[in-house]
């Protein structure tokens, strides 16, 4: 038991320390950090707002659903990071050893439900048994699939592969705006305001599994000399043919003030595509995801303000991104 627990202490202060080395290579000035710091604790006022101003009932499905989210999203997490110590880490042994592996994942999610209690008693107390039980369960569940499947969670390398060759394909895109076309002819819903908020959910769905970035070939093709428009037509023709095709189709089955929304939504994927891209071919990986992530959440609050405001914020965020890509250009002779 002793060595069960010194095992599972092992992989998360490996795992905490390389988070912090990230996190520090990412933010790596005190004004990036001081900005982080105070774009966090406005991203927590608007949430407390928001959920003020809701009913009891929406707050609670509303934090049930974040809950649920969080929970499946860090069961993947977990179980595909043993994945990778036992496959080339340093602690193969540890993570390997079952009972290593449910210290780890009892004391990980030990601590990401603390983190969620704590964020919901700052939001709204009262949907902290609702948060607290969902995660649990969503967790739990996500966790023992996880387990049970052999140190993976349904959707591996295979599918990595399938969905890659999928996005580079302009096929793909077409039948996605199909997929929208047909979404919104089947949908019977009378209200206006429904229609047009199925039909965006459909679009982003859509949209965020096309516009998927391989930060592996962003910086092969940025090594070849390639900038974005080069990347994002090699990488994702399909996401570009939907984001033309969408809100066409869109506009012809259910107006064009459904159209213009499928336009934003879609439009805002493509961004969230460009800032990867331009991101993955400044930092590594796991760098990049922590940068796009402070620039979304900007943007987000900017949104709130006005959504000028997060447009201009938006441009800004990519234009010093895309600069900084750009002197990172290399070219293979």
């Amino acid at each position: 038991m002793g060595d069960a627990r010194r095992g599972a202490w092992r992989l998360i202060g490996h795992d905490a320390l390389l988070i912090r080395r990230e996190a520090t290579a990412a933010l790596a000035t005190w004004h990036d950090r001081a900005i982080a710091a105070m774009l966090m604790i406005a991203v927590l006022a608007f949430a407390r707002d928001g959920l003020l101003a809701v009913p009891a009932g929406r707050a609670w499905w509303i934090g049930g659903a974040m809950a649920a989210f969080a929970g499946i999203a860090t069961a993947r997490g977990l179980v595909a990071r043993l994945a990778r110590h036992g496959v080339d880490g340093l602690l193969a042994a540890d993570a390997l050893n079952p009972a290593v592996r449910r210290g780890f994942l009892l004391r990980c999610h030990a601590g990401f439900l603390a983190m969620g209690v704590v964020i919901g008693l700052l939001l709204r107390p009262h949907i902290v048994p609702v948060l607290a039980l969902t995660y649990l369960a969503t967790a739990g569940i996500a966790t023992a699939m996880g387990e049970a499947r052999g140190l993976a969670l349904p959707g591996g390398p295979a599918a990595d592969r399938w969905l890659r060759a999928a996005q580079r394909r302009v096929a793909v895109g077409l039948a996605g705006a199909a997929i929208i076309f047909c979404v919104t002819l089947v949908d019977g819903t009378q209200d206006e305001s429904a229609r047009i908020a199925t039909t965006a959910v459909a679009s982003l769905a859509v949209a965020a599994v096309l516009t998927r970035v391989d930060a592996t070939a962003v910086r092969f093709l940025a090594m070849a000399g390639h900038g974005l428009p080069g990347i994002a037509l090699r990488l994702a023709p399909a996401a570009l043919t939907f984001s033309l095709l969408a809100p066409l189709a869109v506009s012809m089955s259910a107006g064009l003030r459904a159209g213009g929304v499928t336009a934003a939504a879609v439009a805002a994927m493509l961004l969230f595509m460009a800032l990867r891209i331009q991101a993955c071919r400044l930092l590594g990986r796991r760098q990049a995801d922590v940068v796009v992530t402070v620039a979304l959440a900007i943007i987000a609050s900017a949104a709130m303000i006005s959504p000028v405001a997060a447009a201009l914020v938006a441009i800004g965020i990519f234009w010093r991104l895309s600069r900084r890509a750009r002197a990172r250009l290399w070219v293979v002779a």
